[in-house]
């Protein structure tokens, strides 16, 4: 009571262009956190029903960061939470009723499930930003290890630091000969330099630091933990990236066929398989010719009729005794054979011709910048009496090739 009173008190002391204000902030902070909810709600109607596909985009998060303007920390945070909140409606309940905001449910998306929903909510609503990271650190460390890769000045810039804690080192890493302690070298002025931090395991570093070796072996000189990273990832991608494996191919002349000649290779085999239902090959009669078949058809009565005349019934001058005639099936639907594959060398050009990326063309003339999840696309397709020529095949991210035959 006696708090109320001084409340009130202090209030009346306020001006009233201040207690105005006040009031305009109170209230734009309740619309602010209206708008929080009716925006998850939303994303999650979105997400249900794949409506981005519709519009071009290939993910909800594209779809929020472009096509709603949302900065793409923003739309990955809404996005989390919104898909989190479907899989727990106790969740979904205290976000809508403002018992919980969305940057704190944001925290326990990696922690939470329908077991352990009510302990992280009840945390949740209770302690403060700082003791809820603590928390979910302690529950889940690849949390609080999640890698990030943001912009930094050069001279702010960690060139190359690890450090591993005396008790956390296990006897393979003493023996490996690792340093314990990296100090930062001086690195080379770039006009933008990304600092990459991230955490790993502990066997990760002892292979790493085998690699490094190995590198400055190879060179006759200490290498960097960059460069180190940079032999790995060139490593990997020449021998695992569709566009160097193409180039590759190029090189050694087995792309030299044109892609007519390719196409109709394609449509042979193509044609071949459908003809020569699976499992078909193994049974020789499936595949003798039209005549061979019709000669077995016409010499398989005349065999029975031999045999007939050899039984007593036969003998005797009975009539012989004839098996029931097996009952007619029905017309069995037909199942159209499985596709087969795209020849490595059409592939390797579609790759080549799109740079391995998506060639998805939106409604602002902006090319989609995915290159991940391709996959190749016939743009007349082969029920339609399309084929296998370059001229008729695009590269499309997963997302896009959805979105094209659900529209189709």
């Amino acid at each position: 009571m006696e708090a109320q009173v001084t409340a009130q008190t202090l209030e009346m002391k306020v001006p009233p262009m201040i207690r105005e204000l006040h009031a305009k902030a109170l209230a734009a902070a309740a619309n602010f956190k209206s708008a929080e909810i009716e925006l998850l709600q939303v994303l999650e109607e979105v997400g249900r029903h794949r409506a981005f596909l519709r519009y071009g985009y290939n993910s909800l998060f594209q779809y929020a960061a472009k096509a709603l303007g949302l900065s793409e920390s923003v739309a990955f945070v809404f996005i989390n939470v919104a898909r989190k909140a479907s899989e727990i409606p106790e969740l979904k309940k205290e976000i809508v009723s403002g018992a919980l905001s969305v940057s704190k449910a944001k925290k326990i998306t990696g922690v939470i499930t329908r077991e352990n929903s009510a302990a992280w909510i009840e945390l949740a609503k209770n302690s403060s930003q700082q003791k809820l990271e603590r928390e979910v650190s302690l529950a889940n460390p690849r949390e609080a290890g999640r890698g990030r890769m943001c912009y930094v000045a050069a001279q702010n810039e960690i060139t190359e630091r690890v450090v591993v804690p005396i008790s956390g080192v296990s006897r393979a890493a003493a023996a490996s000969g690792a340093p314990i302690t990296d100090v930062p070298t001086a690195g080379v002025a770039a006009p933008a330099r990304v600092q990459l931090e991230v955490g790993i395991s502990e066997k990760l570093m002892i292979k790493i630091r085998r690699a490094q070796g190995l590198l400055s072996q190879k060179r006759r000189r200490g290498a960097g933990l960059e460069e180190t990273l940079e032999a790995m990832v060139d490593l990997y991608l020449s021998k695992h990236d569709p566009t160097e494996r193409a180039k590759r191919q190029l090189l050694r002349g087995k792309l030299n066929e044109s892609p007519e000649v390719a196409a109709e290779s394609s449509r042979i085999l193509r044609e071949e398989v459908t003809a020569c239902p699976v499992g078909s090959t193994k049974n020789k009669r499936a595949t003798a010719p039209a005549e061979l078949m019709s000669d077995l058809q016409v010499l398989r009565p005349v065999t029975d009729m031999t045999a007939s005349m050899r039984t007593p019934e036969r003998r005797s001058g009975k009539p012989p005794v004839r098996p029931p005639r097996p009952p007619v099936r029905p017309p069995q639907p037909s199942v159209r054979p499985p596709r087969r594959p795209l020849a490595a060398a059409t592939k390797h050009r579609v790759y080549l011709k799109f740079e391995s990326r998506c060639s998805h063309i939106d409604q602002r003339g902006e090319r989609c910048t995915e290159n991940k999840f391709l996959e190749v696309h016939h743009l007349k397709p082969l029920h339609l009496g399309g084929d296998d020529r370059l001229e008729n095949l695009t590269l499309l991210c997963s997302g896009h090739h959805r979105g094209i035959h659900l529209g189709s």
